[in-house]
């Protein structure tokens, strides 16, 4: 299994419908999610300690794409919980450790 292949499994279920397969092969072939990653992240450089919901509202990315790419922004280690609940959400940070 090739590492492209290891990306797009990370982005859909194992018992997502073939139209989720072929979604998250098309935004990594497209680069759209690194550009979106990288946007997400400038985001929360600017916004941190924020809820995804502030971010979207406070920097007008979409919710839903926040939400999947501040997945991948923890995995790698470059966001974290900041422990504190704001309005039924987690707070996320930059990791302080890389900026």
């Amino acid at each position: 299994m090739n590492s492209q292949s290891c990306e797009i499994e990370k982005l859909h279920h194992k018992y997502d419908p073939d139209t989720s397969v072929g979604a998250a092969a098309t935004i990594i072939a497209t680069g759209r999610q690194g550009t979106q990653r990288r946007e997400v992240l400038e985001a929360y450089r600017t916004f941190s300690p924020c809820t995804a919901r502030e971010l979207s509202e406070w920097s007008g990315l979409d919710y839903h794409t926040i939400s999947r790419r501040q997945c991948e922004l923890r995995r790698n280690g470059l966001l974290n919980d900041s422990g504190v609940r704001r309005d039924g959400g987690v707070m996320w940070q930059i990791n302080p450790n890389i900026i």
